[in-house]
C-alpha cells in the first residue's frame, strides 16, 4: 500500500492521530443522530472502553497513513 508522503508529495507529513484526539473527538460527537453508512450508533462508539479506543485509533492511522478504507 502507498503512504499518503508518496502518493500525495505535496503533503506535509503528519504524526500519528492519538488516542486521546479520537477521545476528544467522540466526547464532542453528539448521540441519538442518524447512524453513518456502518450502521452503528454513535452511543456505541462512545462506550468502546480502552480496547475499543485502541482498535479504532489504529483504523483511523491505517486509513491516514494509506488513504484506502479497509475491506474489514
Amino acid at each position: 500500500m502507498q503512504r499518503v508522503q508518496e502518493r500525495y508529495p505535496h503533503v506535509r507529513a503528519c504524526s500519528r492521530i492519538s488516542k486521546e484526539e479520537v477521545k476528544d473527538a467522540l466526547r464532542r460527537m453528539k448521540s441519538r443522530k442518524a447512524v453513518g453508512l456502518d450502521l452503528i450508533p454513535m452511543e456505541i462508539w462512545k462506550c468502546l472502553g480502552e480496547e475499543g479506543l485502541e482498535w479504532l485509533t489504529e483504523l483511523f492511522n491505517v486509513i491516514f497513513s494509506t488513504i484506502k478504507m479497509p475491506n474489514e
